[in-house]
Parts: C-alpha cells; sequence; structure tokens
C-alpha cells in the first residue's frame, strides 16, 4: 500500500499578516501566492519558480526564518515578516533574568517510520515508481514537498531525514528511489535580482490562481539585462542576433524559460547510500555557457 500526505491547502480564505498588515489569500493559496495577489513579493525579488528551487521567497513564518513561503499554505492568522533587504534576518532575543542560563530549546515532535521503499518525489516517474513497488508486494512510502513531506536530507543507514508539517520524521526504507524531476533553469545576467521575474511554471501557476501579472512578455533565451525602478521590472533589454542592435521592451513580468537541470542534489548527497534515481532527476541536460556577470546567489549578494 502507497502512504502519501495530503496536499496542505486551506480549504477557505482569510487574511494572513505580512509585516504588519493583512493581506487576504483566497481558498488553496501558499503564502507566496497571497503576497503576490495583494501586488507585492514574497522575498527579496529575483527569478520565482513557486516551486521549492529557488530561495526568492524565503521569509520568517510564525517565528521560523528561512521558510519557503511557495511551500506554506496560507492560514488564517499566519504571521510572516519578509527579510530585510540585504541582511539576514535578526537572531531571536532571548529575555531572561539570568544572562548566563542556557535557553529550553523548543519542542519538536520527531517521529519514525520504517517501510520497504520510500520514493522522494511525487510526480509521473515517482508514482510509477511507487505503483511497481506495490505490485511486487512491497510497502511504500511517497515523500514529496507539494504534499507536506520535505526531504532534507539522505544518511547512511539508511536514513531520510524529512520535515512535516508537525515536525520531523525520520523514514528508515530498505530501498529509495529518487524522483525529484527538474528544475528550471534562472536567468544570470544584470537585473535578475528585480521583482516582476517568473519562471514559465511559476507563471502557469499564477495565471490559474488569477493573480494579475500586469503586462507580460516571454523570453526563452539570456537578455543583454533587466530593466528597473525601486527594485521592480520595467523592461529586458535583447539584443538583434543579426544587427546587435538592443531593443528594450516594456514589461511589468518576464516569464523565463531557458530550459530544465536535473534536481540531483539529494541523490548526490546520499553518497555511498544506494538509491535508484528515475526521470528527470537522472537525465544528462545541458547546462547554459557559464554567465559573466550578474548575481548568483542572492542571499549572499555574490557576483561573477
Amino acid at each position: 500500500m502507497t502512504e502519501a500526505a495530503a496536499a496542505p491547502v486551506s480549504a477557505v480564505a482569510g487574511r494572513i499578516v505580512v509585516d504588519g498588515r493583512p493581506v487576504a489569500f483566497q481558498a488553496g493559496d501558499s503564502v507566496a501566492i497571497a503576497i503576490l495577489r495583494g501586488g507585492e513579493v514574497p522575498g527579496r525579488g529575483g527569478t520565482l519558480c513557486l516551486a521549492g528551487d529557488c530561495g526568492n521567497c524565503l521569509a520568517e513564518v510564525d517565528g521560523t526564518a528561512y521558510v519557503r513561503t511557495c511551500q506554506t499554505p496560507a492560514r488564517p492568522g499566519l504571521r510572516v515578516t519578509r527579510h530585510p533587504a540585504g541582511a539576514n534576518p535578526p537572531l531571536p532575543v532571548v529575555a531572561a533574568a539570568d544572562m548566563t542560563a542556557t535557553p529550553l530549546p523548543a519542542t519538536v515532535a520527531l517521529h519514525h517510520h520504517e517501510i520497504d521503499v520510500a520514493i522522494v518525489g511525487g510526480g509521473p516517474s515517482g508514482l510509477a515508481a511507487a505503483t511497481e513497488a506495490e505490485r511486487a508486494g512491497q510497502s511504500v512510502r511517497v515523500l514529496d514537498a507539494g504534499a507536506g513531506d520535505e526531504v532534507v536530507a539522505i544518511y547512511p543507514g539508511p536514513m531520510i531525514v524529512v520535515r512535516t508539517s508537525d515536525g520531523m520524521m525520520h523514514v528508515r526504507p530498505r530501498e529509495i528511489v529518487v524522483a525529484t524531476g527538474a528544475a528550471e533553469i534562472h536567468p544570470v545576467c544584470p537585473g535578475n535580482r528585480l521583482a516582476g521575474l517568473v519562471t514559465s511554471r511559476a507563471a502557469d501557476e499564477l495565471e490559474a490562481a488569477g493573480v494579475d501579472m500586469g503586462r507580460v512578455i516571454t523570453i526563452d533565451a539570456l537578455p543583454v539585462r533587466f530593466e528597473g525602478d525601486a527594485g521592480r521590472l520595467t523592461a529586458v533589454v535583447t539584443r538583434d542576433p543579426a544587427t546587435g542592435v538592443e531593443m528594450t521592451t516594456p514589461a511589468d513580468t518576464v516569464v523565463v524559460d531557458l530550459g530544465l537541470a536535473p534536481r540531483d542534489l539529494l541523490a548526490r548527497m546520499a553518497g555511498s547510500v544506494p538509491v535508484t534515481v528515475v526521470g528527470d532527476a537522472a537525465s544528462d541536460q545541458p547546462l547554459p555557457a557559464p554567465p559573466t556577470e550578474g548575481v548568483v546567489c542572492g542571499c549572499m549578494g555574490t557576483t561573477v
């Protein structure tokens, strides 16, 4: 029998609190989509994938920093504090009479789970692997971030460390299948930290949610640069390959469709732990040429 967590979506509309202000959300919204629906951005700018692959929607949620808001369902009263621009979120302050005392640790529930086959990823290739294992009479657990099971690491044992909606889980499987798919490639060029850049999958999700994206253009090659004002995109500059002439196109949103790269981090992290990698995670997809300028790590402000 295949086990999988139910997708953590809100069945009702309501309001969350973002930086001290109420923001309305609709049923099924993630925190990121609720903020985008309100005309703002969930993080510090940069291309949004809404798939958990980038760090551009990270924020503090109910006191926990570095939370992927695209993977967090909006629910009434949820408190969100966006990380400050150009700085890390502040460390929590412990107010105590005895400043030398060790703060009491937070209590985090830890669950243990044993299974024949653990499958990381609930997409088509993961579900196909689950069906095959079930037919062989094996017990199966599908771990998918979109359904509330975010795999953090794979360690010898083997053991899979999973963050869930109610704590942490240690899964001890006899076999591990990695079916994490492929991630969309983000642009690295001047202006790529502006708000208003989204991947094609994110654009589809925003359109399905009814979020107004304003003037939208799609690009499938790295532009010369993105231009903006006050941190927001206003135009994209491309170059005619035949004449070399630059062309500026006004836009509120640019949909970036630069191709895919395998999500193979967990498979590489496993090291000596035997895993089976299936689907796009196992593909050998060509990457674009290395960039010459632009931000490659928004959290540290690193440029190349």
